[in-house]
């Protein structure tokens, strides 16, 4: 990979096609947006078969219903105290994100949520803070 004048080896330059958002209901009410966002990439090989390392960070919203709202929180540290613990939800949509390589291979990622947790935490606009666990898939 280049930047400038500079050249980083041992990475994979790679341009965003589509890194859509993906929603999800949930049991409680409240309806998750959740996005990867892939920010390195870097080759791997094992015995042959080619594959990536994948740095992906993610962004997340979460809208609750009226009855879920309350007084924010009074400490600004967010207490892992589960209110709702493994929330089941449907999946509204949920997408590829799409890349394109340095080398005009076509790199795929999607999360595949494992849990949905419901903090007693309350953020300052009275929303409840959520832990979402996931793991990044990949297709190439």
């Amino acid at each position: 990979m280049k930047v400038g004048n500079r050249i980083m080896k041992g990475y994979t330059d790679f341009e965003a096609i589509s890194e859509p958002w993906n929603i999800y209901s949930l049991k409680d009410g409240s309806v998750l947006k959740f996005r990867l966002i892939l920010v390195k990439l870097i080759p791997v090989s094992d015995g042959g078969i080619k594959g990536y390392a994948v740095n992906a960070g993610n962004a997340a919203g979460v809208f609750v219903p009226k009855k879920l709202k309350a007084s924010p929180s009074k400490s600004l540290m967010i207490e892992l105290k589960v209110a709702e613990k493994d929330i089941p939800y449907e999946i509204i949509r949920e997408d590829w994100n799409s890349y394109k390589l340095e080398d005009g291979t076509i790199l795929k990622i999607k999360p595949a949520i494992s849990s949905v947790n419901r903090t007693k935490t309350i953020d300052p606009y009275g929303d409840p803070v959520y832990v979402i666990n996931h793991q990044v898939l990949i297709k190439a």
